[in-house]
């Protein structure tokens, strides 16, 4: 991708690159900074994503990596060449995804940018990446995500002993955290500044940018707070659970009945006393394993279904009572006056009169 901004003079144009393992969030760190560079704020990412690129000052090429065992295409020079030539101000170089031992992308760029995000893995999977010997900045992007925090820190680590830079802060390690999703965020407004400051330093530009530096990244205007972005896997988890344990408390309440007929028909025939012991043992065993709820609905199993025959249904909530009648006798007054309206709700009154016969009593 290539910027004209003040024409900086053919073969002059800086080259930065940003490499990056697949699917960390780089094409949203692409936009951002040719929003910041293009003050018509035009958009880019990846080709599929381009949508708002029709700027006279941006230009954007993909090129193709097949064969070339390389995170690089083969034409990547020429191309460079090419957009040098033609007066663009910057370039940037943006890898397919690498692997931990690529680095390629530094031979053919003045400033390297890894992007990365939280999850590598454990900390010494960061010795592996050949990336962060190599670059000048470090995007953790996503920094949203659990654990952000504690991966930069990691990286900040990594990065200070890969350059040997052990009389200077953590903080001052060029690692910083990106939300590149969020509008106008902090940290890639930070990050932008960063590549401003080194791109001047290294190839003697003097460009300059007003944007604001932070030193911590927050996600703005959440819907869901990140401690809560998996609750409704949670609430799912914890319904499936529940229903699992009722299916298996419907099973284990069977059987103490089922048994129980069993004696019954045992103690007709004259069975021998231990065939009767070893039954009521078994009922025993079976009963134990009932839970405390469990029990307890079966034994007010007859005051509830007497609740649910009555022709109202009193809740009390707060020391008040809320009176309710009883779905399936709604519907069937509603069809005992229109007939029609049996067909439309057919479905629904088949469940209603199923439960009307298996509970005694009339609406």
């Amino acid at each position: 991708m290539a910027w004209r901004g003040k024409r900086h003079g053919a073969n002059r144009a800086p080259r930065s690159s940003l490499a990056r393992f697949p699917g960390l969030g780089k094409p949203a760190i692409f936009e951002h900074i040719l929003r910041t560079c293009v003050e018509s704020g035009a958009l880019l990412g990846e080709r599929i994503r381009m949508n708002a690129i029709h700027s006279p000052r941006v230009y954007m090429r993909s090129l193709a990596t097949r064969h070339s065992r390389s995170e690089l295409s083969p034409a990547i020079r020429d191309a460079i060449s090419v957009v040098k030539a033609a007066g663009f101000d910057l370039v940037i170089v943006e890898t397919s995804g690498i692997g931990q031992g690529d680095a390629a992308i530094t031979e053919v760029c003045d400033v390297s940018m890894y992007v990365m995000t939280s999850e590598f893995g454990a900390p010494t999977q960061l010795e592996k990446i050949d990336m962060i010997d190599y670059a000048d900045l470090i995007a953790i992007n996503k920094f949203e995500r659990k654990g952000s925090e504690d991966a930069k820190r990691q990286v900040q680590k990594q990065y200070q002993r890969s350059h040997q830079l052990f009389d200077r802060d953590l903080s001052e390690m060029p690692v910083y955290g990106t939300i590149a999703s969020q509008f106008n965020d902090p940290g890639t407004n930070t990050l932008f500044v960063a590549l401003v400051d080194t791109i001047n330093r290294k190839t003697g530009t003097n460009w300059k940018t007003n944007l604001k530096t932070v030193a911590n990244v927050e996600k703005h205007n959440v819907i869901i707070p990140n401690e809560r972005r998996y609750y409704l896997r949670e609430i799912a988890e914890t319904v499936r659970s529940y229903h699992r344990r009722a299916e298996q408390q419907v099973e284990v309440a069977r059987r103490p009945f089922q048994i129980e007929g069993a004696i019954e028909a045992a103690k007709e025939r004259d069975e021998a006393e231990d065939v009767i012991r070893a039954l009521e043992t078994l009922k025993a065993d079976y009963e134990a394993k009932l839970t405390p709820e469990s029990k307890r609905i079966l034994a007010t199993w007859e005051e509830t279904k007497a609740k649910y025959a009555a022709k109202t249904f009193v809740t009390k909530v707060r020391d008040k009572e809320i009176i309710t009648e009883p779905l399936f006798c709604f519907f069937r007054q509603i069809c005992s006056i229109n007939p029609d309206n049996l067909f439309i709700m057919n479905g629904m009154y088949s469940t209603c009169i199923h439960l009307f016969h298996y509970i005694e009593g009339e609406c």
